[in-house]
């Protein structure tokens, strides 16, 4: 049987990738404005009505949020990702946050048997759609191995950079030095 997928936060990079993991895998999906995952439903996925459905329905979890705050909200708050997941669920989040945030949901994900990966990416919502991110995954590499048919239906550049936190530093940087390169 296919791995249960599950995606939060399908707005402008989550739903092409979310619609990527989607032609590989079973996925649910939610997002807080239900207009954005009006497409994802008609190609098959399952609309769901809050996140704490999606994680008790999937395996993977894969989360796409604007910033910090919003993803320890998620993750960390009373009835959250964390605390609603099963134990052996794998938590991905692919938003692009401090690297503290990361290093903030780990311990919390592992002390209740959840596993947690950071995996921000690059490339766009051009490389979005095309299912050509590069992904920088910082966390647990056999973790990373278990999650990687499903990483990549995003991109195929999958890095393991290191522990939890150096995926979002890994990002920094190369945003940073793709500053520098444009001047």
């Amino acid at each position: 049987m296919a791995t249960s997928v599950g995606f939060i936060g399908v707005g402008n990079m989550g739903n092409p990738m979310a619609g990527n993991v989607l032609k590989a895998f079973p996925l649910t999906v939610f997002d807080k404005n239900p207009a954005t995952m009006s497409n994802l439903v008609a190609a098959g996925a399952q609309k769901a009505g809050s996140a704490q459905e999606v994680v008790e329905r999937s395996e993977i979890v894969m989360t796409c949020l604007p910033a910090s705050p919003d993803v320890e909200a998620l993750y960390l708050e009373p009835g959250g990702l964390v605390e609603r997941a099963r134990p052996g669920t794998i938590l991905i989040d692919l938003s692009s946050v401090l690297p503290s945030t990361p290093r903030k949901i780990e311990p919390r994900a592992k002390a209740r048997g959840v596993e947690f990966l950071e995996a921000p990416v690059s490339g766009g919502v051009s490389g979005a759609r095309a299912a050509t991110l590069a992904v920088m995954v910082g966390g647990d590499p056999q973790v990373l191995e278990r999650a990687r048919p499903v990483l990549r239906a995003i991109g195929p550049n999958i890095f393991g950079v290191g522990p939890v936190g150096a995926g979002n530093t890994v990002k920094a940087i190369n945003n940073m030095m793709a500053c520098v390169n444009s001047l």
